[in-house]
């Protein structure tokens, strides 16, 4: 697990096993994606951003 999604959901852990699920069907269902860590988002990409797990207050 990447220190920065950890950090993430360090105002809510209870929903890192959502997505750590969704993380891994993510990734092993589409080729080449790369994962970038935001503020308030994490976005998934291959050529385009398809996917937004955002934070919540």
């Amino acid at each position: 697990m990447d220190q920065d999604v950890l950090y993430f959901f360090d105002r809510k852990p209870e929903a890192l096993p959502l997505y750590e699920a969704f993380e891994e069907k993510v990734l092993s269902g589409v080729d080449g994606v790369k994962v970038k860590v935001q503020k308030t988002q994490i976005a998934f990409s291959n050529r385009h951003n398809f996917a937004y797990p955002l934070a919540t207050a």
